[in-house]
Order: structure tokens, then C-alpha cells, then sequence
């Protein structure tokens, strides 16, 4: 359920909706709820009454848009000492849904003082609608659960504030036909969920969709989130929930008192930190929106590879997994037109193996590569590219089997290390995405990836057991034959967490099929003027026959420190 409301949040969109049924829960901050508040009046909404609400929905009053319904679910005691005030001040009406346990006499002395807090509410003018008893899954009781929960409630709650109980909000946001079914039974004129979304009119009044609000934001988030627009107000809520999780743990140990283990400046630290990811990659995003644009332009085809496929695409918010630089695969004909739009741009080459630039500001690095190394044919990759959308510009990533294959030959072979980021990107890849296990076992079983592979999914299952990765498929990779075992073995040594340097270059030679081994090394030790030109700069240029004569000798150096440095390893289990 939690899944697959997150994927329905990141696809949703209430740009243009009639009137948008906002929903708070803890107002943690008197200041940011006014500043969110004077946003709505600034942009001229009508803030509704349930019964202006309610007649609109119907068909028979007219308002006037933009409109918002406000709402509070719980009736916590930070709703009324920090929003009811704000409320007041700019006369705006509201919604607040109690649980009815709370107003019972078993709560104590406590359900006085709540009891009468309602009235007062009722008093002012204020909507009481109801949250059930106890605040429980509706979808999981008993029928006489579910009727004491829906209508045992609704009778307390009208005992307690003397008028009718007309709406009613989901515990949780969950419901189905039954739960339904039983709310319109005992009475209530409407019921709200926490799906994301706008209301129009005339829509289900049993399954009213609103439009959350948590995790204190900002005066700029709301303004931001209240456009509804497609790939900003999901990814955006479900950055506020996780910020609202957060916040709820650092309450509840601060009223705790406690001082051992995570503390409360651990928990801003965690806030801080998340929010400084978030900042970096979006400014990363900004500016590769640009250069994704420019290369649309002038029509050339590229596939975004690694963090910035992947984090729109499987974690849908910025802040959850940072991005050191951005790789696009390009045709071997498009880099000179790349190169002159990215000089048009401002950005300046950088030293390394393939085309790379970075940008004036020093905020993104773009790495360009035309040829995926372990694959023969690689008009393959481009068939299978998908179709994706980059805030509004159409790019292409990788079809989900070759993404895997992918990531994890990258950080297996080309990288030399598992890093808990790999396992969670590989983690929810199979979760939210219909991998081909049959093409992922064809395609290693026809290079020399099987046991890199093997090797990399198993940590994965290691770290991830519920990652649906099939039994069948780890055992058709498992090594087989006394070669498979003895390479195993060495990954098993070599690929850790622990990360190797120069390791890579190692693995890529020993990756290579048959004959290719030599092949590559002679690439490796006599490239191309283009390669010494990328990896070397200017002095390609301005001694090329010394570059030339170094590289051999410099690169057998590096492959003796290597060893070294694997034989230290062995011998003290220490880099």
C-alpha cells in the first residue's frame, strides 16, 4: 500500500483542480503556518465552510475559484494552540476531525478538558467532523469493529459537541469498497482519504481526495506544491513526509528526555543533511535541464545513465540519494556538436579517459561515453532505451534489465567496490520496475559478467532480503565449474565494501573475453590521439611523442602498486 501510494503521489497532478481540500496534521510552528496562510490570501482563494463545500460538490451553490477546504486531522493540541489563532486572524473557516476515544470517560481527566475544547470550537463557528474511535485500518476489522469505529463515533462526537456529524476522514487514508459503503451507511454526508489530488464537482463524495501538507514547510514549498504541477507537488510531498517522520521522531524523544543513542541534534543533523542533498541536486538538475534541452534542440540522442536517471526514476525526490556528477551515453558522431553546445554554455573540458566537462560554476560535471564497455552490440541499448521525461524534456534511459546489468557491472567491475547506495538502487529497481530476469541471465551467460553479477546481486539480497530478486536467478548465476568458483573467490576477496584503488582497471582486463584481453591492453597501453588528447589535455599536444612513450611506463607503475597493495591486503587484511 505505502509503495504504491508513492508511485500514485509522484504521477499525480491537481494543476488547474477546482478546489483543493488541504490537510494538516501537527503545526509544529505558528510563523510557518501563518506564512502558508497569507500565501492562500495573497493568491486570492476562497477559503470554504463544509457547508459551502458541500453544496458546491452538489451542484447547487457556486464559488469562487481558486477555492481550498481546510482540514485538521486528529485535533491535536499544537492544532489549537498554534493554528487556531492564525485561523482566526484571517477568518478563515475550517474542518477538524477527533478521535472519539479520547472524548470518552475512560481517557481520564483529559477528556474533559477535550470535551470542552470542541464545544468551543463548535462554538466559533468551526466543522467538527469525525476520525473514527481509535484511529485504526478500517479495512482490517470486524464488522462490529468497523460499526463501532464509524458509527459508535459519530454518536459521541454529536453527544459531545450537540449538531449533526456530517464528514468523516479514513484513518490512514485506508479504505475500500466495504469501509466505504459502511460510512455512507451511518450518515455522513462526505469522506475524505489522503490521496493527492484536487476535488471537482460532482466527484464521489465517500472518496474526496486531498492535498497533504507536512513537515512545516517552507512559505516556497507551499507556493511551489500548491501549483499541483506533474513532477513537483508529489515528489515534493513525499520529501515532507519523510521531513515529517523525522520531526515526529525528534518529539517524541525530546519528550522522552533521553540521552543515549540518536538524540535530537542527531535528528536535525539528519534534516540538515537531507536538505543540503536535496540543494546540491537540484542545482545539479537545473543545470543539466539546460544542456538536455540544447541537445533536444538540435536533435541528437542521448541516454541518462546512473543517479540522474535514477533518481527521478525509482526514488522520485532529490534529497535521498546524492549525485557526484551526471554520465550520458551519446553516438560517437554527435561529440563535436555536444562539445560546441557545451562551449556555447560556458563549460570547460576536464581531464579524463572520455569527453568531460564541467560546468562555470563548478556545480555539475557531465561525463560523455559513446560505447557501454561489456556489450558487443550496441545498437541493442539504444533499442531498448525507454522513452522518460526530464521535467519536461523527452529523454531516454535505459530499458529496466539492461539498467541492471548495468549498474551493477558498474560497480562490480568498473568501480571495484559494493557500497550500501548500489544495493538500494538495485533494491528498488526490482521493486518498482518489471525486470526481464530471462534476458538478465541470457546476457551474462554470453560475456563474461556472470560471476561479477552473481556477485553483486547476492550482496544485494544480503542487504536487502525482501528485494525481489528470484531464488532461480541467483542459482542459474551461482559459479558452476572450477573456474566460475576460483573468480568468485577472488571477487569475494577483491569487490567489498572496502573500496581498492586502481582495482577497477584489474577487473576490466579480466572481464574481457578470449582474445579481447589483449586487445584492450594494447588500447590501453598505445590509445588513440583522441583518448591522449581526453586523458592527457594540452600536453597531447605539445609533446605527443613523450606522452606517448610515458604512458606504457607510467601505467605499468600503477599495476605495480596495485599489487602491491592487493598482496598487503591479504597479508594484513589492511589497505
Amino acid at each position: 500500500m505505502g509503495a504504491a501510494r508513492a508511485l500514485s503521489e509522484l504521477a499525480s497532478s491537481f494543476h488547474g483542480a477546482d478546489v483543493l481540500v488541504l490537510c494538516y496534521h501537527r503545526i509544529r510552528s505558528r510563523e510557518r503556518f501563518h506564512s502558508q496562510m497569507k500565501a492562500l490570501a495573497d493568491h486570492e482563494y476562497s477559503i470554504l465552510t463544509m457547508e459551502q463545500f458541500t453544496g458546491w460538490l452538489r451542484g447547487s451553490k457556486p464559488i469562487h475559484l481558486p477555492a481550498a477546504l481546510l482540514t485538521f486531522d486528529g485535533c491535536y493540541d499544537d492544532q489549537i494552540e498554534n493554528a487556531l489563532p492564525v485561523l482566526q486572524s484571517f477568518r478563515f473557516p475550517a474542518t477538524f476531525f477527533p478521535v472519539s476515544c479520547e472524548l470518552c470517560d475512560e481517557a481520564g481527566e483529559e477528556s474533559v478538558v477535550r470535551r470542552h475544547a470542541l464545544r468551543d470550537l463548535a462554538k466559533l463557528g468551526y466543522t467538527i467532523g469525525c476520525h473514527s474511535h481509535s484511529h485504526p485500518d478500517l479495512t482490517g476489522l470486524s464488522k462490529t469493529e468497523l460499526h463501532r469505529e464509524v458509527h459508535g463515533s459519530k454518536q459521541i462526537l454529536e453527544e459531545v459537541v450537540g449538531q449533526r456529524v456530517t464528514a468523516f476522514c479514513y484513518p490512514y487514508g485506508a479504505y475500500d469498497a466495504c469501509v466505504r459503503n459502511v460510512v455512507q451507511a451511518a450518515g455522513y454526508d462526505m469522506a475524505f482519504t489522503v490521496d493527492l489530488g484536487g476535488v471537482p464537482r460532482n466527484d464521489d463524495p465517500y472518496l474526496l481526495k486531498r492535498v497533504p501538507v507536512l513537515g512545516e514547510p517552507s512559505v516556497g514549498e507551499f507556493r511551489a506544491y500548491l501549483s499541483g504541477t506533474l513532477g513537483v507537488s508529489g515528489p515534493l510531498l513525499l520529501y515532507w513526509k519523510l521531513r515529517e517522520r523525522l520531526l515526529d521522531w525528534r518529539d517524541r524523544r525530546a519528550s522522552q528526555k533521553t540521552h543515549s543513542g540518536t538524540n535530537v541534534a542527531t535528528i536535525d543533523q539528519l534534516i540538515a543533511a537531507y536538505s543540503r542533498v536535496s540543494s546540491a541536486n537540484n542545482a545539479k538538475f537545473q543545470k543539466l535541464k539546460v544542456v538536455l534541452a540544447r541537445i533536444r534542440d538540435q536533435g541528437i540522442d542521448c541516454i541518462l545513465l546512473k543517479g540522474a536517471d535514477l533518481i527521478p526514476r525509482l526514488y522520485g525526490v532529490l534529497g535521498l540519494r546524492p549525485m557526484v556528477d551526471v554520465d550520458l551515453l551519446v553516438h560517437d558522431k554527435d561529440l563535436p556538436a555536444i562539445e560546441r553546445i557545451l562551449r556555447e554554455l560556458g563549460y570547460r573540458t576536464q581531464i579524463d579517459g572520455n569527453p568531460a566537462y564541467v560546468d562555470p560554476d563548478n556545480t555539475l560535471a557531465l561525463d560523455i561515453i559513446t560505447e557501454v564497455w561489456y556489450v558487443d552490440d550496441q545498437n541493442g541499448i539504444w533499442q531498448r532505451a525507454v522513452q522518460r521525461d526530464f521535467d519536461g524534456i523527452p529523454v531516454k534511459g535505459m530499458e529496466e534489465s539492461d539498467l541492471l546489468v548495468y549498474l551493477t557491472a558498474y560497480n562490480v567491475v568498473h568501480r571495484g567496490t559494493l557500497s550500501e547506495s548500489f544495493a538500494q538502487d538495485i533494491a528498488l529497481l526490482v521493486e518498482k520496475e518489471n525486470v526481464d530476469w530471462k534476458f538478465v541471465l541470457d546476457e551474462t551467460s554470453r560475456s563474461p559478467l556472470k560471476i561479477p553479477i552473481y556477485h553483486g546481486l547476492s550482496f544485494v539480497a544480503a542487504r536487502y532480503a525482501s528485494a525481489p530478486i528470484p531464488d532461480r536467478v541467483l542459482m542459474s548465476l551461482a559459479p558452476a565449474t572450477l573456474r566460475e568458483r576460483i573468480w568468485y573467490g577472488i571477487l569475494q576477496k577483491l569487490v567489498t565494501d572496502k573500496p581498492v584503488a586502481e582495482l577497477g582497471h584489474l577487473l576490466l582486463f579480466l572481464t574481457q573475453p578470449g582474445l579481447n584481453k589483449w586487445r584492450w591492453l594494447k588500447d590501453r597501453l598505445f590509445p588513440s590521439e583522441a583518448f591522449l588528447e581526453y586523458r592527457y589535455g594540452h600536453r597531447s599536444n605539445t609533446q605527443p611523442l613523450l606522452t606517448r612513450v610515458c604512458r606504457p611506463f607510467s601505467l605499468i607503475y600503477q599495476a605495480v602498486r596495485l599489487f602491491a597493495r592487493l598482496a598487503r591486503l591479504q597479508i594484513t587484511g589492511r589497505l
